[in-house]
């Protein structure tokens, strides 16, 4: 469990990095990756 749980949080953290210091070439995916998993709030009228 606690294997399973360390696994998870490197993971985590090895995608947050990349995300806030991406790689030239990586920039445009991570960025497509993050407003692909925001979810979008439905539009008011």
């Amino acid at each position: 469990m606690i294997d399973q749980r360390s696994q998870l949080g490197n993971l985590f953290l090895e995608d947050s990095d990349r995300i806030l210091h991406p790689k030239p070439q990586e920039k445009p995916h991570a960025q497509a990756r993050i407003t692909s998993q925001i979810p979008q709030p439905p539009q008011q009228p």
